[in-house]
């Protein structure tokens, strides 16, 4: 074995003792000269650690110098380590150790350090092991859990990849090699010395396709890793949307060529669930970005999941599957505001609700943050403070997200637009001691002149590409809630006197066989009672869920001022609305689509 060393040379020094009555010294063969001591070299530990790629000094002092000059030389036992020795005029110093990059297995590499007095033919040798950890892993990793692709005859998908323990010393040899299966054909692109993705392409199709990839090194290393994806045909799709409401067990055809209901173009590779509040909601989820189009197979479960298109590793867009039995169109609520003469067609429920029935802990729906699109869930129970759990395609139960950005680096004219889209399951919060969280009112901007009014239409009076109702559906203006003042109570509105439940706008008061947990509005003519039910807030300093049974609050379209309007609701306040913070997370009831 071939060992890398470094030598350090130190120039002679003569020192010449003097004294009263000594002779001058003698030559080293001369047996009447003085015997020198013998060289001693000294570690500052027995042992040293170090990990794969790291490096660290290696303290060592000698002994019987006596002023002569000497060699320094050290070597290790494995030439991928590096030394390089330094010390001082008393040859007391440091061996700067780096450990080799790739080791396989964790082990120990001996440090031999030799001093030589060639004046004097003098020598010593000391060694010293240093324990390396083993480096990470050389191994190929599939970026993406996509599970399922949507293809037609002669179309193509990408699978991307990354390739770990690629250290400093380490090279990939020439491309890696990707098989697939009969019908398919696949080429490999690297886009970095560790990153890269499979395009296949489809010739034939057939109900699945494996794809397996092998990598190698220069270090005799290899990887090899296959995955099996589901192959759904490719379906036509109709109107854009950033919500569909499914029939349990339909297959859902999302249009994704474009974002939300908008004219611009959107481009991606492939498609994966994010979350399902149901276990076994969905069955696979299959995009295609060649075609635009992402297929949604549920099963016989109803619930609320979100998908979303992705490029390369980012989120691009994405959308919420309402996964119910429920047709908006067979019993909303139709009201005309007196004061305008425009009639509104309101949903019969919150957006998201698996049911409209009062005590259901189902009739809750989802919340959002004024503005965005993507909804987040609510409480799991009529009176808890607990949100419900969400689940991953293979029905693992996932974390709740909050991502808390640091707003003090927030400068004049930046917006969390792309922040919000690339991240539509977190829930944006303020960094904790963020010198501008106080000025925390909205998840966008901490300056109100970069707040966005028009998120959900209010400025331009069209339904925008971040609406979060259904095609045809759009968030409620205020003016759509006027019939919340066809109440009668008696005494003030905060104390405990009951309401008129022969009025249309009523508390399901306890005492009459209600739930003490929300409103209704009956509809005498169609014989209907609408509830609308207490469901609490997500909290905007933390995304926790608060106020389950005790409030709840209606988002509407409207800004005012850094604020956004919200209709009231609790016990006490049957017809109000205020502006607060667009960072909470509100209920929703969506009406039908018109210009406001």
């Amino acid at each position: 074995m071939t060992f890398k060393s470094i030598i350090f040379s130190l120039t002679a020094v003569a020192l010449i003792a003097t004294g009263c009555g000594q002779d001058d010294p003698k030559e080293p063969d001369n047996p009447d000269t003085p015997k020198l001591s013998d060289l001693q070299i000294y570690f500052g530990s027995d042992e040293f650690v170090a990990e794969a790629g790291e490096t660290i000094s290696i303290p060592f002092s000698i002994a019987g110098v006596e002023g002569k000059s000497l060699t320094l030389t050290a070597k290790a036992d494995n030439e991928l380590a590096e030394l390089k020795v330094s010390n001082d005029a008393s040859y007391a110093g440091n061996i700067k150790f780096t450990a080799p990059y790739v080791m396989t297995q964790a082990g120990s590499i001996k440090v031999t350090l030799s001093a030589e007095d060639k004046a004097n033919s003098r020598n010593a040798e000391s060694s010293v092991p240093v324990k390396v950890s083993a480096s990470e892993p050389f191994e190929a990793i599939w970026l993406s859990d996509m599970k399922s692709v949507a293809l037609k005859d002669g179309g193509s998908f990408k699978v991307f990849f990354t390739i770990t323990g690629i250290e400093p010393d380490a090279v990939v040899l020439s491309a890696p090699v990707a098989t697939v299966s009969s019908g398919y054909s696949a080429t490999v692109t690297m886009t970095s010395k560790n990153e890269g993705y499979v395009t296949v392409t489809a010739s034939s199709l057939s109900s699945s396709v494996n794809i397996s990839l092998k990598v190698e090194d220069n270090f005799s290393r290899s990887s090899q890793i296959s995955k099996t994806l589901e192959v759904v045909s490719v379906q036509e799709t109709s109107g854009a949307s950033n919500c569909y409401i499914v029939a349990p067990g339909e297959t859902q055809a999302i249009n994704a060529s474009v974002k939300g209901g908008s004219s611009e173009p959107l481009e991606f590779d492939y498609a994966v669930l994010l979350w399902q509040d149901t276990r076994s909601l969905v069955k696979s989820v299959a995009g295609s970005g060649e075609d635009g189009v992402i297929v949604v197979q549920t099963n016989n479960a109803s619930g609320n999941a979100v998908v979303a298109a992705v490029q390369g590793t980012k989120i691009v867009w994405s959308w919420h599957l309402w996964v119910t039995d429920y047709d908006p169109e067979a019993a909303p609520l139709v009201f005309t505001n007196q004061t305008t003469g425009v009639t509104y067609t309101m949903m019969d429920r919150n957006l998201g609700a698996r049911s409209e029935k009062a005590g259901s802990n189902d009739c809750f729906g989802l919340l959002y943050q004024w503005g965005r699109k993507d909804p987040f869930v609510g409480a799991r129970g009529i009176e808890e403070d607990v949100l419900i759990s969400k689940y991953d395609i293979d029905n693992n139960i996932i974390a709740d997200r909050v991502l808390a950005y640091d707003w003090s680096a927030m400068k004049s004219g930046d917006q969390n637009i792309d922040l919000a889209i690339q991240n539509p399951d977190a829930f944006i919060i303020p960094k904790s001691g963020s010198s501008s969280s106080s000025q925390f009112t909205d998840w966008l901007t901490t300056v109100a002149a970069d707040q966005d009014n028009d998120l959900w239409g209010y400025v331009s009076k069209y339904k925008t590409k971040y609406d979060p109702c259904p095609e045809g559906w759009r968030v409620s203006p205020t003016a759509a809630w006027t019939f919340r003042k066809l109440y009668k109570k008696g005494g003030s509105l905060q104390d405990a006197t009951p309401y008129d439940n022969t009025y249309p706008w009523y508390w399901d008061d306890k005492k009459d066989g209600g739930t003490d947990a929300g409103f209704y509005y009956n509809d005498s003519e169609k014989g209907i009672k609408y509830f609308f039910p207490l469901s609490g807030r997500r909290d905007n300093a933390s995304g926790s869920q608060s106020g389950t049974g005790g409030g709840c609050d209606y988002w509407t379209p409207e800004p005012q001022s850094k604020y956004a309007m919200v209709e009231l609701f609790a016990y006490g306040n049957p017809a109000s609305e205020t502006g607060l913070r667009r960072d909470y997370g509100y209920s929703i009831r969506c009406v039908k689509d018109y210009n406001y």
